[in-house]
């Protein structure tokens, strides 16, 4: 794909292309809001291309996804972690345009690459680092101005920063952030706008990067040391708040394993209300890493697991005071509780739980089928049914080629009485991806997602 310049997308250029006269004949040379239904016209014709970001190692499986689901996308460019797609026939796309992908993390309509040289010197890359800032504020700038005469709620324009994934997640160098690049080019940005505001009072972005509905996202993502690209999106529920896609969750170093990372992100995604003193029961469960995770947040948990769990979360082990008990809770003992099943989920006595429980999670390394199988056989029994909320599953994809299932694994979620099923692949995720869905009392508790 070769790159578009910004010269040649430049909102006075689409003004002409798409809505005309009527829209910007008033607009004003101030303000950072505008109104989402001026803007979503406005850029009707804005870009003929798609990116999408994902984990390295899933762009065959994404391009397959995509092309499935929009039979007039084509796969145009990609690096790892980094596809786009062109609409066949010079069809346009709108920022509001939906994906509906499982595997993309984060997406929205391309303007291309914005260039630097190859090789440059250090001195020349600040420069050419200071020249697409430059060029990001000019172009965002246009854009962020208060437009009169129309009506409709005001949206911000938001800056979203970052990388495309470096490596496999999980398998990044010690010491390694994402954050390091992101922060020093929207420091960079940002302080660039700053020295301007006496040309230009008004601030170009927000000082927020989370987004409200409505509000526009203007990407920027690196690809290469020497190549940044350019992309924007309106925020929905179903893109991610969270520049990328990746929250930037830090794994506490007693944390058992990689789970904890994963249930975290789950929950900001799901917006399941998980609450101290609900019961949680984990399939899959050592060596603790999730148990870790809701144990901190107050929540008893039963896991179930052949393997041994780690010592802090057997700390929490206790003897578990009979329901209707006066007292709930042991002196000088945390007030939940820890109970491990060292079998397999096969052989768990559903009847024979200690308490009814609220939420099941499940963690196991098996195809899609069996670990959706032992899903069912534990929601649908009368023990489990009567308080529970939800499920929050991770499912493994032990090969790509099953990512063409998703839509049938949902189905069968669906099917075990549940509501609102989602599938994502997360940044913390591998190869697998997570479904999660609510009972009609766990819908009424939960809050809006975040991821």
């Amino acid at each position: 794909m070769s790159p578009i310049s910004l010269k040649a997308t430049s909102p006075k250029e689409l003004k002409n292309a798409s809505i005309g006269a009527e829209i910007y004949h008033r607009v004003s040379k101030r303000g950072i809001l505008f109104p989402v239904e001026m803007l979503d016209q406005s850029f009707m014709k804005t870009s003929q291309f798609i990116f999408a970001v994902c984990q390295v190692g899933a762009e065959p499986a994404l391009k397959q996804e995509v092309t499935r689901a929009h039979p007039d996308l084509r796969f145009a460019y990609s690096r790892p972690g980094f596809v786009t797609f062109r609409s066949e026939k010079e069809k346009v796309l709108a920022p509001g345009f939906r994906l509906n992908s499982v595997l993309a993390r984060a997406y929205g309509i391309s303007f291309g690459q914005i260039g630097g040289k190859t090789g440059a010197k250090t001195e020349e890359k600040a420069l050419t680092a200071q020249q697409r800032a430059e060029s990001i504020l000019a172009w965002g700038r246009e854009f962020a101005q208060e437009a009169s005469g129309t009506t409709g709620r005001k949206a911000a324009l938001r800056l979203h920063v970052w990388e495309r994934d470096r490596f496999p997640s999980g398998e990044e160098p010690l010491n390694f952030s994402y954050e390091t690049w992101k922060n020093s080019t929207s420091t960079l940005i940002r302080r660039i706008a700053e020295e301007q505001k006496v040309l230009f009072p008004t601030p170009v972005f927000s000082p927020e990067e989370a987004p409200a509905v409505g509000d526009f996202v203007l990407n920027v993502i690196g690809i290469e040391e020497n190549e940044w690209w350019l992309g924007l999106h309106i925020h929905s529920e179903a893109h991610s708040p969270f520049a990328g896609g990746r929250p930037g969750l830090v794994l506490p170093a007693e944390a058992p394993s990689r789970a904890y990372l994963k249930l975290e992100e789950v929950l900001l995604w799901s917006g399941a209300e998980l609450k101290p003193g609900d019961v949680a029961l984990e399939v899959g469960s050592a060596p603790g890493g999730a148990c870790y995770s809701l144990l901190k947040r107050g929540l008893s948990v039963i896991g179930v697991d052949p393997g041994a769990m780690d010592p802090v979360v057997r700390a929490y082990t206790k003897p578990i005071i009979p329901l209707g008990s006066s007292s709930k809770v042991l002196r000088g003992l945390p007030k939940n509780w820890f109970r491990h099943y060292q079998i397999g989920i096969a052989d768990l006595m559903i009847e024979d739980l200690p308490v009814p429980v609220d939420w099941v999670l499940l963690d196991m390394n098996v195809v899609p089928n069996i670990s959706l199988a032992a899903v069912e056989r534990v929601i649908t029994h009368p023990r489990v049914q009567k308080r529970l909320l939800g499920v929050l599953l991770t499912v493994k994809m032990n090969r790509w080629i099953l990512v063409q299932d998703i839509p049938q694994m949902i189905e069968r979620v669906r099917a075990m009485g549940l509501t609102d099923v989602r599938a994502a692949q997360l940044s913390s995720h591998k190869q697998e991806i997570a479904i999660y869905g609510f009972t009609e009392q766990g819908k009424a508790r939960r809050r809006h997602g975040n991821c």
